[in-house]
């Protein structure tokens, strides 16, 4: 087998593929830049070209669910969040996915509810009257009859699609407890569904709970004590010493490592007040 002719063969290849990443980055780049113009339909078209020349360009996927909500095509905007958050692997973009998707699922509901506002004055306008003629009460009949098959299934989609915008957010949090639009979209939620309020509080309150303990789990039993020690002294104003402790604490114990935020703003206190 001729090798040149392989290599010759493989150059071609990467080249190919290399020219289609630099393609792909081209269209999200002016996608961008359609969709800060407001042309959302023409910056969905890049960022579908973006990534059917590079599946890798996942940020591509994002902003098409993006624009797709801008042009208030909610389930579009939702199928491109779910393919998003299906090829993520960090946890702040999974819980960005996800938040977006809740954001589409209230929007979704939002249409239901004006329709059922449209659908309960088109009602008022067909009722059937005692001084209307036969022809003119069959008519009032059949529009009632239909608006109320409307009605129900707009009913029954208003409620489901909250549910799953209540779930959506609360895999946002899952995701990223430091979320708080996801906490305050789902408060929100909960409330529109009042019937169930208590039940999703109380689900929620237990998911904290249960949250708070696996993080009390992570820390070593040594490390609690390092940790409530540390606290104590703050308490007390000694910052100093609570440094002291903490910083030992964190060279000595891997489990402390998630308390290095409070560390170097301990470090900074100190250094002022010298």
């Amino acid at each position: 087998m001729n090798n040149n002719f392989l290599a010759f063969i493989i150059i071609l290849i990467y080249s190919n593929i290399n020219a289609q990443n630099i393609d792909s980055k081209f269209n999200l780049y002016h996608g961008n830049k359609d969709y800060k113009n407001g042309q959302f339909q023409e910056a969905l078209k890049k960022f579908n070209k973006a990534n059917s020349l590079d599946i890798s360009n996942n940020i591509s996927l994002f902003n098409a669910g993006n624009a797709s909500y801008r042009k208030n095509e909610f389930e579009e905007a939702t199928m491109y969040y779910e393919k998003y958050i299906s090829k993520c692997d960090n946890k702040k973009e999974k819980s960005d996915g996800y938040y977006n998707i809740g954001n589409s699922n209230l929007k979704i509901w939002e249409r239901e509810s004006n329709l059922l506002d449209l659908i309960d004055k088109e009602l008022s306008n067909s009722k059937i009257e005692d001084d209307q003629n036969i022809k003119e009460k069959m008519k009032n009949f059949l529009i009632t009859d239909s608006l109320l098959k409307k009605q129900k299934i707009s009913l029954e989609n208003k409620d489901k699609v909250l549910s799953i915008a209540i779930k959506n957010y609360k895999n946002a949090i899952r995701e990223n407890p430091s979320n708080k639009d996801a906490r305050y979209n789902l408060s929100y939620s909960i409330r529109l569904l009042p019937e169930k309020t208590e039940e999703y509080n109380n689900e929620y309150n237990n998911e904290e709970k249960k949250n708070e303990n696996e993080k009390q789990k992570t820390i070593s039993k040594n490390g609690v004590e390092i940790k409530k020690k540390t606290l104590k002294l703050i308490q007390e104003n000694k910052f100093k010493e609570a440094y002291s402790v903490l910083n030992k604490g964190i060279s000595k114990d891997e489990s402390l490592k998630e308390l290095e935020e409070l560390n170097k703003k301990l470090k900074i206190l100190n250094e002022i007040l010298k």
